[in-house]
C-alpha cells in the first residue's frame, strides 16, 4: 500500500515539474508569435464616416529593445485627416503608391513602451481593409504585420459596414 501512494506522489511531482518546464519553454519564446499590431477598441466602423483609429503595436523584444518607427499603410479609399501627437514621437502623413497613404510615427526621444498610435480617417464604402504595419525596433530589426488574418504576421483588418 505504501509503495502505491509513494508512486502516486512521485508521478504527481514529475507532472508538476513537467508543467513548470513547459511553461518555462513557452516563456522563453519571443512574444512575436502571440502579439501583433491590432486595432484597439472597435475594429468595425460605419462607411463614409469620419473616424479616429487607434492601433496598438506592442513592443515584444524585451525591456531594452524599443519601437523606433511604426509605419501604417492606409488602404486606398480612405482619406487621412492627420495623426495625433504623441509624447516622444513625431508623426507624418504622406501619399504612397496605388492610392494608399502612409502614417509614420518616428521616436524622437525616450523609451516609453506605450504602443498606441492614433490618426483620423474618412472611411470608404463597406468592406474589410488590411492596414499593413511595419514596426522597427532599436536593434534595427523590423516586424512586418502584412499577412492574412491566420498567418504568423497578420495585418490589422478594419471592417467598414
Amino acid at each position: 500500500m505504501g509503495n502505491r501512494s509513494t508512486a502516486r506522489r512521485d508521478r504527481r511531482g514529475r507532472l508538476s515539474l513537467s508543467a513548470v518546464a513547459v511553461g518555462a519553454v513557452i516563456a522563453a519564446f519571443p512574444a512575436t508569435a502571440w502579439a501583433h499590431a491590432e486595432f484597439q477598441g472597435n475594429s468595425s466602423v460605419p462607411a463614409n464616416s469620419n473616424q479616429k483609429l487607434t492601433l496598438n503595436v506592442p513592443e515584444e523584444k524585451g525591456p531594452s529593445v524599443h519601437n523606433t518607427k511604426v509605419v501604417f499603410v492606409v488602404p486606398s479609399g480612405f482619406s487621412v485627416s492627420g495623426c495625433d501627437p504623441k509624447p516622444q514621437w513625431k508623426c507624418a502623413v504622406a501619399p504612397a503608391s496605388e492610392g494608399r497613404t502612409t502614417v509614420t510615427y518616428t521616436r524622437e526621444s525616450g523609451d516609453d513602451p506605450d504602443g498606441r498610435f492614433s490618426f483620423g480617417v474618412r472611411t470608404p464604402g463597406p468592406g474589410e481593409y488590411p492596414f499593413a504595419t511595419n514596426q522597427t525596433y532599436s536593434d534595427n530589426s523590423t516586424a512586418r504585420w502584412n499577412g492574412p488574418p491566420n498567418s504568423d504576421n497578420p495585418a490589422p483588418v478594419l471592417k467598414v459596414n
